[in-house]
């Protein structure tokens, strides 16, 4: 959808991360201006700091934002798990940041150890990314068809996985409640053999106890 390139700001001289669209036209565009126009509502230390967006003189889109040096918390997972007092202050400070995001009405909707982004690689500094798909509770214009599900399938909520179109906050707290539950446990909440086994299980299955899974968990 689009690239991120490493730029800097020539008012400030700050280095900032430039995502620049790569289509003029059609859904992406919508979906592009409309994560621009929401994260420049947001103001928090869990939520990425917005800089600027616009269109470049050649007509593409960008959307300035902070740069962050560090790792994702998908790429902390795949070496090692988390204890749990760690990742309770980790999850604290994200529901800080969405607890901003939802009293001014926004749902993320992708909440995912991908768009959680460790800065200098400290847990505590954890930054939530990637506004690409959220959007405002009971917003009736739709960018996506009508009963689609996006979204990242283990980290879905039921009504997501339904395709259901209007969410709210219970939504995100749903799926932080899974990127949790991966961080103490090393495993994903719901699994299966393929995306539909995974929603099955989302919308059949009783969320299981992380304290059946690991012995030291409480």
């Amino acid at each position: 959808m689009a690239t991120i390139f490493r730029a800097f700001d020539l008012r400030t001289g700050e280095r900032v991360a430039l995502k620049v669209l790569h289509e003029n036209e059609g859904r992406g565009v919508e979906r592009f201006n409309q994560e621009a126009a929401l994260l420049a509502e947001l103001a928090h230390p869990a939520i990425v700091r917005y800089v600027h967006h616009g269109v470049t003189p050649t007509g593409q889109r960008y959307l300035a934002m902070e740069w962050l040096e560090g790792e994702t918390l998908e790429d902390r997972l795949l070496a090692r798990t988390i204890a749990v007092p760690d990742a309770a202050r980790m999850a604290q400070r994200v529901l800080e940041g969405l607890e901003v995001a939802h009293r001014k009405g926004i749902v993320h909707r992708d909440i995912k150890p991908s768009n959680l982004f460790l800065r200098h690689g400290e847990l505590a500094q954890v930054k939530l990314l990637d506004f690409g798909i959220a959007r405002r509770m009971f917003d009736n214009k739709r960018i996506t068809v009508t009963g689609s599900t996006l979204g990242t399938p283990m980290y879905m909520s039921p009504e997501q996985a339904r395709g259901e179109a209007h969410l709210d906050a219970r939504s995100d707290i749903f799926s932080l409640g899974c990127v949790l539950f991966e961080c103490v446990t090393g495993r994903a909440a719901f699994e299966g053999e393929d995306i539909m086994g995974v929603l099955a299980r989302i919308l059949l299955d009783d969320a299981p106890r992380a304290a059946e899974v690991g012995s030291d968990i409480p």
